[in-house]
């Protein structure tokens, strides 16, 4: 087993844990204007998702990023419009509520085609995970994207 595929399946484990909080955001990082959530965020085309894993007992800091036209791009972009990203951005009651030091948390990037982010943070310790978010994370790493380590 390669080191990716060992990492991908590391990480595809421990994701089975995970739920989610954030928010969307423009471009610039400022919140979008009223009215500018919701349902509208899963009708723009998504353009990349990016997931940042840091965390753990080595303080392990990995970054994924799947663009248009990568490998399985079509799979983690139709995971990453689904309805329930957008609730899992903006449901405060699945915020990550367990600190700890030996698990990873994940950021995760959608950027948009207008410009837009939505942007989501999970853990390994959450008890409730949310489904949008773990078919997410799972679709970003079955694509297989390159690791970039920091």
């Amino acid at each position: 087993m390669t080191s990716r595929a060992a990492v991908a399946a590391v990480v595809a484990a421990l994701v089975l844990g995970i739920s989610g909080c954030g928010g969307e955001t423009t471009e610039d990082g400022t919140a979008p204007e009223p009215g500018e959530t919701g349902s509208t965020a899963i009708e723009r085309a998504v353009d990349s998702v990016t997931v940042h894993q840091s965390g753990g007992l080595a303080g392990v800091r990995r970054t994924w990023q799947v663009n248009a036209g990568a490998s399985n791009a079509e799979r983690v972009f139709d995971a990453a419009g689904a309805d329930g990203m957008t609730a899992a951005a903006t449901d405060a009651s699945v915020a990550p509520t367990v600190p700890c030091c030996d698990f990873f948390v994940y950021d995760i990037t959608i950027r948009y085609s207008d410009g837009r982010a939505l942007r989501v943070r999970t853990s390994d310790a959450e008890r409730r995970p949310d489904p949008a978010v773990t078919r997410l994370l799972n679709a970003v790493l079955a694509s297989n994207p390159p690791i970039s380590l920091r």
